[in-house]
C-alpha cells in the first residue's frame, strides 16, 4: 500500500495575475480573454518558476472561461530574458490546437508589453534578423483587436 503526501502548487514570489474580458457585446461575441500579470521575473532558469506560473495561470483562464483568443498582458510584469517564457506558448498551442488540421488557423494569442520587457518578448518570439513579431503590440486596445479579428478566422475555420 503507498501512503499519499498532499501537494500544494505555491506560486513563486513577486508575480501575480489577474483575469478580464471585454463586454462580448463590444466584441461582436468574441470572447477575448486578458490575462494580466504583474511582478518580476528573474533572469535566465532562476525566473523557471516563474514561467511556469505564467503557463499555469493561461491554462487556468482557458479551462476556467473557454475564450475565443487570449491575450497575454506583460506590461506590469519586469520580464528581461529567459527562455522558459516559451512554455506559455507552447502549453497553449498543445491545448487549443492539438489534432487540428495542416492549414487551419492556431488558436489566436496574443502579446502586449512594453518597454524592455517588450524589447526581451520581442527577441524571444521573432526569428533572428526579423521585425517584432506580429503578436506583439504595446497597446492593450490594439492587442485585443488584433486577437477578435484573429478569434473569427479561427472560429470559422
Amino acid at each position: 500500500m503507498y501512503e499519499l503526501g498532499e501537494l500544494a502548487y505555491a506560486p513563486p514570489d513577486n508575480i501575480g495575475c489577474q483575469y478580464s474580458m471585454p463586454d462580448p457585446a463590444d466584441t461582436h461575441d468574441i470572447h477575448a480573454l486578458v490575462v494580466s500579470y504583474a511582478g518580476t521575473y528573474p533572469r535566465g532558469s532562476e525566473g523557471n518558476a516563474h514561467a511556469g506560473f505564467i503557463a499555469i495561470a493561461a491554462m487556468h483562464g482557458l479551462h476556467a472561461f473557454e475564450p475565443d483568443c487570449i491575450v497575454l498582458d506583460f506590461r506590469a510584469l519586469d520580464y528581461q530574458w529567459g527562455n522558459a517564457m516559451l512554455r506559455v506558448f507552447q502549453d497553449i498551442g498543445q491545448f487549443m490546437d492539438g489534432g487540428r488540421e495542416s492549414g487551419v488557423p492556431n488558436f489566436p494569442v496574443v502579446v502586449v508589453a512594453q518597454g524592455l520587457t517588450a524589447d526581451a518578448l520581442s527577441s524571444l518570439l521573432s526569428p533572428a534578423g526579423s521585425d517584432r513579431n506580429e503578436i506583439l503590440f504595446t497597446d492593450v486596445d490594439e492587442a485585443i483587436e488584433n486577437g477578435i479579428d484573429r478569434a473569427r478566422e479561427w472560429l470559422d475555420a
